[in-house]
């Protein structure tokens, strides 16, 4: 199947944002598998001719381990966003060893948000980019499982919130944190 690349604009008061976003940027909920390399190059290529401010993957990337896939996933290290590239995880990391991928992704360039946020700076405006871990992850370990008051704790009202959270279940921990939208997949 050709690779499916769609921009995605978000305003701010203080900012027109522009990226590749979940299903947008590479595609969530079609984890990929031994082959898929070919077909990474090709969505990398076409997120890179959009010029993004950023660029968000909402989990479910992969079906299988670094060993299996880290070549197939390889691809990634060469996608361009102005203000960096941010990965948070999906059920199927977690089905295919979660830990080698959080360790794996970073060596591509890939910042991988778990239960926390990082605030990106543009002309004096900010957006606060959160990431919180899969809805189910909990149940892999104590060591994993949705934050949304470390992720977000501290912020005022005022600030703007851009969450990533794999599952849409999750907007309703999310909405009482005052986060002003959230992005996900699994669907």
């Amino acid at each position: 199947a050709a690779a499916r690349v769609q921009g995605l604009s978000i305003q701010t008061p203080e900012w027109a944002w522009s990226g590749m976003v979940g299903q947008s940027g590479v595609r969530t909920d079609a984890p990929l598998g031994a082959v898929a390399k070919a077909y990474l190059e090709a969505v990398v290529q076409r997120v890179n001719r959009l010029d993004a401010d950023l660029v968000l993957i909402t989990g479910d990337l992969v079906d299988g381990s670094v060993r299996e896939l880290g070549e197939s996933v390889s691809p990634l290290k060469d996608l361009k966003a102005r203000y960096g590239v941010y990965f948070t995880t999906g059920n199927h990391e977690y089905y295919s060893g979660v830990k080698p991928w959080l360790e794996f992704l970073p060596t591509l360039g890939v910042r991988v948000l778990r239960n926390e946020r990082v605030a990106i700076e543009h002309k004096g405006a900010v957006l606060h980019l959160a990431g919180v871990d899969d809805h189910t992850a909990s149940s892999f370990g104590r060591e994993h499982g949705a934050d949304y008051a470390k992720a977000l704790g501290g912020l005022s009202p005022d600030q703007t919130v851009l969450l990533m959270a794999h599952q849409p279940v999750q907007v309703k921990d999310a909405s009482s944190h005052g986060v002003d939208l959230m992005l996900s997949g699994h669907t």
